[in-house]
């Protein structure tokens, strides 16, 4: 499926986009699953659209697909997580439209950050996710994330995950 190329959020798309972590953290709670266990606060969300972190994905407008990009290591890892000097975006709230789930849209985003990262000479991807959801970290191993170390965020272990750019 064709996502066009990612764009930057704006506080007027706010609802539309942050709309699509709602929903995600609506469908993780009906799984059962602990990623996410309750609604990122719309607050935090502005203030990181202001910031330039979230970027979209849509399709005639309307967003399917959302990540927030940080270019420095979230404050929240704790002591010895990726501490190194290599360049790295890391990746936090992804999210897509619960009605394009299966048509690939996540891998498409995930090949759409790893080409804009590879132009930025970015030289890693990297993101969290609770080891209680396993199925989500073989997705991302799936997508050629390899597990760097397993940590304790906010009293929840999570496996850190890593993808290395190549540049062409």
């Amino acid at each position: 499926m064709d996502i066009g190329r990612r764009k930057q959020a704006n506080p007027s798309e706010l609802g539309n986009v942050y709309q699509l972590l709602v929903n995600a953290t609506a469908w993780l709670r009906e799984k059962g699953l602990s990623q996410w266990s309750r609604v990122y606060p719309v607050e935090r969300f502005a203030k990181e659209v202001s910031a330039g972190q979230v970027w979209y994905w849509g399709i005639a407008d309307e967003p399917i697909a959302t990540v927030t990009v940080y270019e420095n290591r979230p404050e929240y890892y704790p002591a010895g997580a990726w501490e190194d000097s290599a360049t790295a975006w890391y990746l936090c709230r992804l999210a897509i439209a619960r009605q394009f789930v299966g048509q690939r849209v996540g891998e498409s985003v995930l090949a759409s950050l790893e080409g804009d990262a590879a132009a930025a000479a970015v030289q890693a991807l990297r993101l969290d996710v609770a080891t209680s959801s396993s199925f989500l970290e073989r997705y991302y191993v799936g997508q050629g994330f390899e597990r760097h170390q397993v940590v304790e965020i906010f009293g929840e272990r999570a496996a850190l995950l890593e993808k290395t750019i190549r540049r062409e």
